[in-house]
């Protein structure tokens, strides 16, 4: 097998990655010269020999294995190959239309926004240890992200480089992502300036009601020029009928540009075979290396390849490059929220350090508050914590910890990396300089999924399941009094607009003004003059806002039915509601009459209706407001 790197890549421990927008062109060799020289004798240089060495090694003994199969054993991975093909093309689908969307530059395009003076000058954002990104003109110096800055002025002298203000990212990123939402609400954002879209129902909607309706390509065009209205900034897009193949042609018209690939086999297919094998996404400069040594430099020598990968490579990752040399993605694209998303990470990049009290009190709860938003917002609870450490010596290092129970808590998740982080400072050995500080939370359930099970297994049993059904109480009462609240300030307007008319006509509020508002949970009596009197309305029959039944006595019968309907028996009863039907609300007055007839099972099960007069804090009271004759809680 030919071994394809290059004389460069031999001579050079350190070599550029040319592999991004705007590098097309340049001097490489040159380039990779002055980076060797530059990092010659640093401790990025020297583990990047080392790690030279490590990958040397591994793809050695990788040939050594490949030349010692017998023909037999190749053609029988062959035909592996082909049955994994086989597979793979029968549950491909090719009607879809899939969008990736890349800003160009962004760091670095919001930097120039907000300070016209950069934009005609090489400049990049980070710092002189690491780079996030660099702009068109700094990349034609062989300046690229993930380059230390002392490295990136070697290269260009004249560079500028101004710190991250991750926070306004953040800020222009919600606006280029509100313009996505209306073609895809659904679609999946694989950082703040990357993201996957499914358009095909949209174009479908579009073409139903004749608006617009043309190409695939004119409604991508469309939405990019919507994104520059909305932030001032390009966007770059791929199109194709899976995720990676879209990705992969968000990269060839760069920058402010589009590349379609028709959605049928025979275009992917021959799309895909002439790319070098580091345009799939997945493969990085290791795997590249090590697929080179094997003879593997194209996608199609993947294909040609597939009898020796066999034996070389774990299933499925054998899988994976099936599926790469043919254009088939798979899942890849739309995992980040979906059932298959294996964890949520967030890390940071600083100055090396070794002031253990920095990282506890700065820091890490900076990292923890972080991935819980994103925990939170993707809808997972997580039960492993891992920290992730980079070293001044670019070593890394992982640490985890298993949690009792899945939790998106970050007094929890702190707490455990926090506990992993002091191992590393233990008294009597060296404190190690940190650089990189990451946590990671893997082992993940759906919230919902971990709420239900805990439901279900029982009201009445203690420990965490309990726990769990009290914060479910919590959070029902608090939605509750939400909309009550919320109601109260609707129907307070309306009734003033109201008094008005009534004073001029004296015309009593009709029957079907109480069934509407009976329909929003608004306790309402039957005329205008029961409404100014407090004291005739606590003695009326009034709606309870949870089951809508009539509960006479006034407020104090409302008040002893409601200790029942806010029970946990009420909230087992809505837990396994949504667990038969799917629905994801338990809404105030929709309980039919066999969920009434529940309700009633439960209070023959021995707890007394009124309850306890303290409650707990569990217990919702009912005040009468004198001008309205509106129940709040």
């Amino acid at each position: 097998m030919a071994n394809s790197s290059s004389d460069t890549s031999r001579k050079n421990v350190i070599e550029l990655n040319d592999n991004k927008a705007g590098m097309t062109g340049i001097d490489k060799a040159r380039i990779s010269q002055i980076i060797e020289e530059a990092s010659r004798g640093s401790k990025f240089y020297q583990r990047q020999q080392a790690k030279r060495q490590a990958d040397a090694k591994r793809a050695e003994e990788t040939r050594r294995k490949i030349d010692a199969l017998s023909r037999e054993a190749l053609q029988a991975g062959e035909r592996a190959g082909d049955a994994e093909i086989r597979r793979a093309v029968s549950a491909a689908d090719f009607s879809r239309t899939h969008v990736h969307i890349d800003m160009d530059a962004f760091y670095a395009a919001v930097e120039m926004l907000d300070n016209p003076r950069l934009r005609h000058v090489p400049m990049a954002v980070g710092g002189n240890d690491m780079l996030s990104t660099s702009n068109y003109a700094a990349r034609r110096f062989g300046v690229r992200a993930a380059m230390p800055g002392f490295i990136a002025k070697k290269l260009c002298p004249q560079l500028v480089i101004v710190p991250c203000r991750f926070r306004r990212y953040k800020e222009v990123s919600r606006q280029v992502q509100a313009v996505l939402a209306d073609y895809d609400p659904q679609f999946s954002a694989a950082s703040l300036d990357e993201a996957y879209l499914d358009i095909t129902d949209h174009l479908a909607n579009r073409q139903a009601i004749n608006l617009l309706p043309g190409p695939k390509a004119t409604s991508v065009a469309e939405l990019r020029y919507r994104v520059f209205i909305s932030s001032s900034l390009t966007a770059s897009a791929g199109i194709g009928p899976n995720p990676m193949v879209a990705k992969i042609g968000s990269d060839f018209n760069k920058p402010n540009g589009q590349y379609r690939v028709a959605g049928s086999s025979d275009r992917v297919l021959e799309f895909i075979r002439q790319l070098p094998v580091r345009k799939v996404p997945g493969i990085g400069r290791v795997t590249e290396a090590w697929l080179n040594s094997l003879g593997v430099s194209t996608c199609r020598d993947l294909y040609e390849q597939r009898g020796a990968l066999y034996h070389a490579c774990r299933p499925l990752t054998y899988q994976f490059y099936m599926r790469a040399c043919l254009g088939l993605s798979g899942g890849f694209g739309y995992g980040r929220n979906g059932p298959d998303r294996k964890s949520v990470s967030v890390e940071r990049t600083f100055q090396a350090t070794d002031s253990l009290t920095w990282l506890l009190d700065e820091k890490l709860p900076e990292l923890c508050e972080s991935l819980v938003r994103h925990l939170t917002k993707s809808g997972f609870l997580g039960r492993t914590v891992t920290i992730k450490l980079k070293l001044d010596t670019f070593e890394v290092l992982t640490r985890s910890h298993g949690l009792p129970s899945a939790t998106d808590s970050v007094q929890a998740i702190q707490s455990a990396a926090a506990a992993l982080l002091r191992q590393e400072f233990l008294p009597g050995r060296p404190a190690p300089r940190i650089r990189l500080l990451g946590v990671r939370v893997s082992s993940l359930t759906p919230r919902k999924a971990v709420i239900a099970a805990d439901c279900s297994s029982g009201v009445g049993s203690a420990g965490p399941k309990q726990a769990r059904l009290d914060e479910l109480l919590v959070r029902s009462t608090k939605t509750i009094a939400e909309t009550s609240t919320k109601t109260n300030t609707t129907a307070a307007v309306c009734s003033s607009s109201s008094n008005e008319t009534v004073s001029k006509s004296s015309t009593p509020v009709t029957s079907s003004t109480s069934e509407n508002a009976s329909k929003f949970n608004l306790v309402e009596s039957t005329s205008v003059e029961t409404k100014t009197s407090a004291s005739s309305a606590s003695e009326s029959a009034l709606s309870c806002p949870i089951c809508s039944a009539s509960q006479p006595g006034g407020l104090a019968g409302l008040n002893r039915h409601l200790d029942f309907c806010l029970s946990r028996s009420a909230i087992q009863t809505a837990v396994n509601d949504y667990s038969n039907d799917g629905s994801a609300c338990f809404t105030p007055g929709s309980n039919s009459a066999s969920s009434r007839k529940r309700i009633e099972a439960a209070s023959s099960s021995g707890r007394p209706a009124g309850g306890s007069a303290s409650g707990g804090g569990k217990r919702a009271r009912i005040a009468a407001d004198g001008r309205t004759g509106v129940g709040t809680i």
